[in-house]
């Protein structure tokens, strides 16, 4: 009895020390697993979902298996983690997620139609010959809540769900760069490209009118239309459906050792941020060729080096997510707006407000970061595709190229904290990088500032704090972007794999 008790401590000591060397990961991975798997079983035939839930399950223990150990205690200094995470709080509800401080009326309009439509109707979600098909898995675990507990309860979980992503998100960051500090949460927050000086040289402005439109909260970032990266910040106050999970997923793969995950992790990003993927899809195939930092690959052959990489590759989970690739693959096809595919008309202005662009958002940066990373091929692939990808327009809006340069714009900011980690870099230089942040920065403060007057008024009852003003996507009367939101029911997925 005796030595039965000190084999189950034995087990029970070594079960919690692997957790507490890989959680982060085990928690990212989690992160991105759970709402695939409800997207699966409520939207799939059961006998087509079950069984790929439960290899993805087994993907899942064999990912964690592969994830690296922690390098860095995340709650060594408790009083450091409290700030941090009360910052994460504050900037995900003042957001406007789930509605409880003002929400910018134009995308939660569309975003809370979803919502409600996840949970106020059976999935999958079908009306009148059409198909709910968005880039929703975000939405999908606080939609099971709704449904359980009601809209309101939903809506507040959607808060719980982003602050647990970010939490993740910038957990990750800060096991990437091996340090955790405060600064680094408020860079990830403020940080953007110089949006004020396209602002002032696209709208004509004087610094005083430019001074004015910033108190009052105006959104500076599109003044090139066609070509635009958002802050952070932006992101969070509008996209962060996309934006949280893509976080989450791309520190992911930014720290895989090896390529038995890569693809698996590709996969479950996929339903959140289709668009970033396409960016990232040059990545993949980088990860899986490179030389493996942990069983270096390198056969003298180059034929005979590509198939044991790709051998090498073929991992349990890697294969696995190809049916989720072709099945998520095949749900957005379905959308009406998916076939919309056209390039940007060159002209004199497209073209310079390109390289105003491409300048301010990008290079502004780089010429302080290239150098040291100029062997880099990551940042060498994000930039070439991230310069080519905004001339390409998908569906009804810019939304493409607009979501295509989040990739490039996330790594830049992670190279740029490593650069002012890093203690051989010049003072100057540093200081440089921060007034080029505090520049950036104007960008976010002009948002918080419109969410501030705007909550100032939502409390004295001159305007709604949450956007439902449409109340389902498929009142397409009120719905502007209805073909953004909608799929045809005769489609491959809808006639063969939907429940």
């Amino acid at each position: 009895m005796k030595e039965r008790y000190i084999i189950m401590n034995t087990k029970k000591d070594e079960i919690i020390k692997y957790i507490r060397e890989r959680y982060i990961y085990f928690l990212a991975y989690l992160y991105l697993f759970s709402s695939v798997a409800i997207f699966l079983l409520g939207n799939v035939k059961f006998i087509i979902s079950i069984p790929i839930v439960c290899a993805l399950f087994i993907a899942l223990v064999k990912a964690i298996n592969n994830a690296p150990i922690m390098k860095v205690k995340l709650f060594a200094n408790k009083k450091k983690f409290f700030i941090i995470f009360i910052v994460i709080i504050f900037w995900v509800f003042f957001g406007g997620i789930g509605g409880f401080i003002w929400q910018n009326p134009w995308d939660h309009k569309f975003r809370n139609a979803v919502f409600m439509d996840l949970v106020n109707k059976s999935w999958p979600v079908v009306q009148n010959g059409k198909a709910l098909c968005y880039y929703f898995g975000f939405y999908l675990p606080s939609a099971i809540i709704g449904k359980i507990l009601g809209l309101q309860v939903g809506y507040l979980f959607q808060c719980i769900w982003a602050i647990l992503g970010i939490s993740i998100a910038f957990g990750m960051l800060c096991e990437y760069l091996n340090n955790v500090k405060i600064k680094n949460i408020f860079i990830f927050i403020f940080y953007s490209g110089l949006d004020i000086f396209l602002y002032l040289i696209f709208q004509k402005l004087s610094l005083g009118q430019l001074a004015s439109r910033i108190y009052q909260g105006t959104h500076i970032e599109l003044a090139t239309w066609y070509f635009n990266s958002s802050s952070n910040t932006t992101l969070i106050f509008w996209l962060y459906n996309q934006i949280i999970p893509f976080w989450v997923g791309m520190m992911l793969l930014l720290q895989q050792k090896n390529s038995k995950s890569v693809v698996w992790i590709y996969s479950l990003m996929l339903l959140y941020s289709p668009f970033p993927l396409v960016a990232l899809a040059p990545i993949i195939v980088y990860l899986i060729f490179r030389n493996n930092q942990e069983n270096k690959i390198e056969e003298k052959n180059i034929i005979k080096n590509i198939f044991t990489k790709i051998k090498y590759a073929c991992t349990f989970e890697n294969i696995i997510s190809i049916f989720i690739i072709l099945l998520v693959g095949l749900f957005f096809k379905s959308n009406i707006a998916a076939g919309k595919i056209s390039l940007l008309k060159i002209s004199k202005d497209t073209i310079w407000k390109y390289l105003c662009y491409i300048f301010f958002e990008y290079l502004i940066y780089l010429i302080f970061i290239y150098k040291e990373n100029r062997k880099d091929p990551i940042l060498n692939i994000l930039i070439v595709t991230t310069f080519l990808l905004p001339f390409i327009k998908l569906g009804n809006g810019y939304d493409f190229a607009w979501r295509t340069c989040i990739p490039l714009a996330f790594y830049i900011m992670v190279l740029i904290m490593k650069k002012l980690e890093n203690s051989n870099t010049n003072k100057i230089i540093k200081i440089c990088i921060v007034i080029i942040l505090c520049l950036g920065a104007i960008t976010p403060m002009s948002e918080m500032i419109r969410t501030s007057r705007n909550e100032i008024k939502a409390i004295r009852g001159k305007t709604p704090t949450r956007s439902e003003k449409l109340q389902s996507v498929f009142i397409k009367q009120e719905n502007e972007c209805y073909d953004n939101f909608v799929a045809n029911t005769e489609s491959i997925f809808y006639r063969y794999f939907s429940k």
